[in-house]
């Protein structure tokens, strides 16, 4: 990849925009101590998904954005495009694994970013004051992770050879083995290998540990599930009693209608038996009732005799 143009506005030293024609390619960037030399390689690792204040010269990522000064505002918002040309034909960058093609149905991923680029590509990241960032690639806007995809496919990136520093160049000549083989790695292109197998092994990682919560609920549904199953057994042998119950208690019931239909019965024909003597008994007693006054009525008469026969008793002893 060729660097061909840089444009940068609101970066840390640079209020206005700047725009740096790079067609024939760059040796050096020349001029005083605190005129920005340093700030055109730190916004092009800005620009390459740098995400490290520290990396950058700075304490925090808003610092990146120009803070005003005597004469100047300060700006609300950072931006750098980096175009950027490939030596010969657009390689292949991606395999088209399973995010991939989801990306790519979806209308997003690099592919879809890319588009028909004829070899010409342009990185651009735009920063606000609430520490946002946006990333547009070829003026689409993209994720990150794109941007990282696509560098590393073409052994670049904020973390590889693509800047070297001076106090770099020392650390990699001191460099142990082992630093020395990630280097080699980088900028043979590796990296982009290495993240997605570590990607992969997060998704297992994340995979296993989803499984082994599924079988850890399976487990307590399991538990669960059989104390429902005794509950619905103790339901089925309560209903079951219950309809024993209604049936012995309607029996006992019906038992019960039929004795005091019975008895009604019986009772209805006693009362029956007894009015009827009631009324022979009310018939005599009115027989009764009246031959007792006429018997009252010939005591009257045989007492009247009585008195008059005395009378004449009594009169016929005076006389005598």
């Amino acid at each position: 990849m060729l660097l061909q143009r840089i444009k940068i506005k609101g970066f840390k030293s640079f209020p206005d925009q700047v725009e740096l024609e790079l067609e024939g390619g760059i040796t050096g960037i020349v001029g005083p101590n605190g005129c920005g030399k340093s700030n055109i390689a730190d916004s092009i690792n800005w620009a390459l998904g740098e995400q490290s204040p520290t990396a950058l010269r700075g304490k925090r990522m808003e610092q990146m954005i120009f803070n005003g000064s005597s004469s100047r505002q300060a700006m609300g918002a950072a931006e750098v495009e980096l175009e950027l040309r490939t030596n010969g034909e657009m390689p292949k960058l991606l395999e088209a694994d399973g995010e991939e093609q989801e990306l790519e149905r979806q209308g997003s991923g690099l592919p879809h970013l890319l588009g028909d680029s004829d070899g010409r590509i342009t990185l651009t990241r735009r920063m606000f004051r609430d520490a946002q960032s946006e990333y547009l690639l070829n003026g689409r806007p993209c994720r990150l992770r794109d941007i990282q995809d696509l560098l590393m496919a073409l052994g670049m990136g904020s973390r590889v050879v693509t800047i070297v520093e001076q106090d770099r160049i020392n650390a990699i000549l001191n460099a142990k083995p082992v630093d020395r083989r990630e280097l080699i790695e980088d900028a043979a292109g590796i990296t982009k290998f290495k993240l997605n197998r570590h990607l992969t092994q997060l998704k297992l990682q994340r995979t296993g540990q989803n499984l082994q919560r599924i079988e850890d609920l399976l487990a307590e549904q399991g538990v669960h599930l059989r104390r429902l199953r005794r509950q619905a057994s103790l339901a089925r042998r309560f209903r079951r009693l219950q309809a024993e119950i209604r049936e012995i208690e309607t029996s006992i019931l019906s038992a019960r209608h039929s004795e005091l239909r019975r008895r009604q019965q019986e009772s209805s024909s006693l009362v029956s038996k007894l009015e009827d003597k009631l009324a022979a008994a009310s018939a005599e007693l009115s027989t009764a009732e009246s031959k007792h006054a006429e018997l009252r009525q010939r005591v009257d008469e045989l007492t009247a005799q009585q008195v008059a026969t005395r009378e004449k008793h009594y009169q016929s002893t005076l006389d005598i």
